[in-house]
């Protein structure tokens, strides 16, 4: 008889299941597999997001420096890059991943706005679905709590500049 292999499988090494590689949890036991090359996802995005770097750098000469163009090219390809880089699925990757995304974010200069909201939205990716991986993980707790304090803050920050202006219309209406 033939066997027939459907997609990368893998076993857990806690019950012996027979689990879909890249799985981060087993779906029998519960068990998470863990420290696959904990950071690796970082790694590699990283990797990426210097080739583009370089890439940029040999082109670059004194004329080319001065034109916006050049640069709004360059960080529309870093953006692209994070946004359409695969989210991780193991544990400690994943956390390892929120993480970083987290930092670049929150630590990417203003003026490279296409590659701050990128890390941005790869951030809020990563809490959702470690939200949905591994919703009572302590581990991700202190994430969890942080990403809800920043969407308070940006509604908080849209309102504060509406203010000024709802105030006007309210004085406009009376």
């Amino acid at each position: 008889m033939e066997s027939q292999k459907f997609g990368n499988v893998q076993k857990c090494p806690n019950c012996g299941a027979v689990v879909e590689a890249g799985t981060a949890k087993c779906n029998y036991c519960g068990y998470v597999f863990r420290n696959i090359e904990a950071n690796s996802s970082t790694i590699r995005l990283a990797e990426k997001i210097d080739a583009i770097e370089a890439k940029h750098c040999s082109k670059k000469s004194i004329i080319s420096d001065m034109n916006p163009n050049t640069e709004l090219r360059r960080q529309k390809e870093v953006a692209s890059a994070i946004k359409n880089f695969p989210m991780p699925s193991s544990k400690d990757d994943l956390l390892e991943f929120a993480i970083s995304m987290q930092a670049k974010w929150t630590n990417t200069d203003r003026y490279e706005s296409l590659i701050k909201k990128a890390y941005k939205a790869k951030y809020d990716e990563a809490i959702n679905k470690a939200k949905v991986l591994f919703p009572n993980d302590p581990q991700f707790s202190g994430l969890f709590e942080q990403a809800k304090k920043s969407k308070k803050g940006c509604f908080g920050s849209i309102f504060l500049v509406l203010l000024p202006f709802l105030s006007f219309v309210i004085v406009l209406c009376m």
